[in-house]
């Protein structure tokens, strides 16, 4: 039997696990079970609240992916998956990412298989990511992507054992990662304690699509996309403030119920239903403060759609900095006059007219942005949304006038 060097850690021979324990206000707190001594110490760590003993870095990060064709394989193989899932558990746990490290985790996800049961190592393109060509690397996002690993490296959950509801443990989401410069990459590996969350879904998993995903302007958005898209089978479903604020920010954010929904949830929604979400929410008071709210949720899937969302992805310190949406005007005005109810024939007409003009499309999205907005409020009846939609383009668009009959 391997020796107990850590406090509170135990061998089961019967799981072939380590288990972790904590003492409790004199009460055993069982932590779950890891496949080594060091993870099941790390969880110990987390749950007191200190700093988790760093975790080594595994043979298969630390060295060198082996030829440059090893590497584009490994892009290429995972270019070639275009949705990606994870744990109803996972989606709820509070975490606190960043823009950018919520879609370093989207693409992480992309690299993994469902044939895998174990940690493989993962290669993420820079290119995919930001933009960025090998070598091009700048100051300002080198200081951002180096925090991301830092934080994403960090990351500790409680969550329910998957398939054992009652019995919670803590995890690591990723066991290593490293940006290779030169190549213009990142290697990283999930933890083997995350997996089950991955991979082991047993029915409770959400899908998302990955374009879609990282054209999300907001890490809020992100944060919403997941959790409205798990509970759209629920809807209507009502939620407290407080639960939902605490899954989305973390708790103890925004105790001003005014500034979660003027800086977090308003924003949130407005971005998803500008892509392929219909949502609607009411909010309910308990006396005079809202205590809860009930959500409308319908999503449009992308092969129902008949289109797809290409990743075009920008410098991070733009996003950043002025929060630009790295996703295709074309794409963006297909689903806003589609939500607007014209008819497919209708839609092609007006994208001939204006000829892909990329200023005249942002021109289309904000003019009809309010439109969409009194809609979906109900702040306004419309008798026929689509001729009002017909009629505002016609108005500011005139060569529409002869050519949308």
């Amino acid at each position: 039997m391997p020796d107990n060097q850590y406090k509170g850690t135990t061998y089961d021979k019967s799981r072939n696990k380590w288990k972790a324990r904590l003492r409790v206000d004199g009460m055993q707190r069982n932590l779950g079970y890891f496949d080594t001594q060091e993870l099941a110490y790390a969880a110990i760590q987390a749950a007191k609240g200190s700093v988790p003993k760093p975790i080594s870095v595994p043979k298969s990060i630390a060295q060198e992916p082996t030829t440059p064709e090893n590497v584009q394989e490994l892009i290429t193989k995972s270019r070639k998956r275009s949705v990606v899932a994870q744990h109803n558990y996972l989606i709820e746990a509070p975490l606190a990412l960043t823009l950018l490290e919520a879609k370093i985790f989207i693409l992480m996800l992309r690299c993994l298989h469902k044939i895998d049961t174990k940690p493989q190592q993962i290669v993420i393109s820079l290119e995919d990511l930001m933009g960025e060509k090998p070598g091009a690397m700048g100051g300002r996002n080198y200081d951002l992507l180096n925090a991301a690993i830092d934080n994403l490296m960090s990351v500790r959950l409680e969550l329910p054992v998957v398939n054992r509801k009652k019995e919670r443990h803590v995890i690591s989401l990723v066991q290593g990662m490293r940006y290779d410069g030169t190549k213009g990459i990142l290697v990283g590996m999930f933890s083997e304690t995350a997996m089950p969350y991955l991979l082991h879904l047993a029915g409770e998993y959400t899908l998302g699509h990955v374009a879609e995903l990282m054209s999300l302007s907001n890490v809020n958005t992100i944060r919403f996309y997941w959790l409205l898209k798990s509970w759209e089978f629920r809807s209507p479903i009502t939620v407290t403030v407080e639960k939902l604020r605490n899954i989305t920010t973390g708790k103890g954010t925004y105790t001003q119920f005014a500034d979660y929904r003027s800086k977090v949830l308003k924003p949130s929604i407005a971005e998803l239903n500008a892509k392929n979400f219909e949502i609607a929410y009411t909010e309910n008071k308990k006396g005079r403060a809202v205590d809860s709210i009930e959500f409308t949720i319908k999503y449009h899937d992308q092969e129902d759609l008949g289109t797809s969302v290409s990743i075009e992805p920008t410098s991070i310190t733009k996003q950043l900095t002025h929060g630009e949406q790295p996703t295709s005007l074309v794409d963006r005005v297909i689903s806003r006059l589609r939500k607007l109810q014209l008819t497919e024939a209708q839609i092609k007409k007006v994208l001939q007219i204006l000829n892909h003009d990329a200023s005249q499309l942002e021109k289309l999205l904000k003019l009809t942005f309010p439109l969409l907005r009194d809609f979906e409020t109900k702040s306004r009846h419309f008798d026929n949304l689509g001729a009002s939609t017909l009629n505002l383009l016609k108005t500011n668009f005139p060569n529409l006038y002869q050519k949308t009959e």
